[in-house]
């Protein structure tokens, strides 16, 4: 992470935290199954809806668990004899939201459109079009979809709190938070695994500033200022290790004339802003617990969509889930 990127993440950390709290979306994955029965050329409009369709109704957009897909069958379709002619087109679109994981479907929705146009594109565009993300039918399949993601985790809360700790004990803690991260806030546990994931950010981050806290030593024994003060920024102002660096970084500014410190004014910022960090919750337990929780949720999510893991996933995932959408119709 930059200086400038680290400076951003923090305020905005700060920000939510402040703000009302609000119970965190259940996440599902928007894609769209290969070999669905519209143009090709209108696939990225569905893929569009289907985004909408998540996020208009309260659900986040990344899952490492749950697929919200949807299928196009083609009911009818005829030439109308009209000047010019036109075509006519009845297609059911079957959503589904499904757990990839256990290979089962969650629920399914069949919404029923109609279209008409100049041409075959433009009448599927038309019906299409009908699709409405927010409509009544729609909201009723989500929230169902829904209550129905809470109850499985529910029942996974014990298996999914020994995985992690598990990889906590092995001192894998982003693993052990990315388990722990994709159960949602309406299980009843929730508080427990909101402290075990703190827990594991600050043992994460202690383990990384003593790493880097005796990088620096090296460092400074060597006279290389500029990246003594960059490595000692990179420790989080959340870790018990914070203010030994503070205290390192202050040792070699303060002998440092003014036109000196300016041209290390970017780690000087930084510096600043965290130690202010670090002061409003050096006395309060709650809100160092809320940033730790929230940075947590933030870091594994960035793990989720930078990885080259994630992309080749993303392309097994759709082919899996096409797949088993394949075997279910078929039955």
């Amino acid at each position: 992470m930059t200086r400038l990127r680290r400076i951003a993440f923090w305020a905005s950390l700060i920000w939510t935290v402040a703000a009302v709290a609000q119970e965190r979306n259940i996440a599902v994955t928007p894609m769209l199954i290969d070999n669905v029965d519209i143009p090709e050329r209108l696939c990225p409009v569905m893929e569009q809806k289907l985004l909408q369709i998540a996020t208009g109704n309260g659900y986040g957009s990344q899952s490492q668990e749950f697929v919200l897909t949807a299928n196009a069958v083609t009911i009818d379709k005829a030439a109308v004899p009209t000047v010019p002619p036109q075509v006519t087109v009845s297609v059911d679109v079957v959503l589904y939201v499904v757990n990839a994981a256990e290979q089962l479907i969650v629920d399914e929705y069949t919404v029923s459109l109609s279209g008409i146009g100049r041409n075959e594109v433009s009448a599927y565009s038309a019906a299409l079009k009908q699709l409405k993300p927010r409509s009544p039918g729609i909201r009723r399949f989500m929230s169902t979809v829904r209550e129905k993601i809470v109850e499985y985790y529910a029942e996974r809360v014990p298996v999914l709190i020994a995985k992690a700790d598990s990889y906590a004990g092995r001192g894998e803690y982003d693993k052990a938070i990315d388990v722990l991260s994709t159960i949602p806030e309406a299980v009843a546990e929730y508080p427990d695994i909101a402290a075990r994931m703190s827990d594991y950010y600050v043992q994460s981050i202690d383990r990384e500033a003593d790493r880097a806290i005796q990088a620096a030593k090296s460092e400074m024994a060597m006279g290389r200022v500029e990246s003594s003060l960059a490595i000692l920024n990179s420790i989080d102002p959340l870790s018990s290790r914070f203010g030994e660096a503070s205290t390192m970084i202050e040792s070699l500014l303060k002998p440092m004339k003014e036109e000196e410190k300016a041209t290390y004014s970017e780690e000087v910022a930084v510096h600043n802003q965290q130690k202010e960090i670090a002061a409003q919750v050096e006395n309060n337990t709650e809100t160092r617990d809320k940033l730790a929780l929230e940075a947590s949720y933030e870091q594994s999510v960035e793990r989720a969509a930078t990885t080259a893991a994630a992309v080749e996933d993303s392309v097994a995932l759709k082919k899996r889930i096409t797949e088993f959408l394949a075997k279910e119709q078929g039955k």
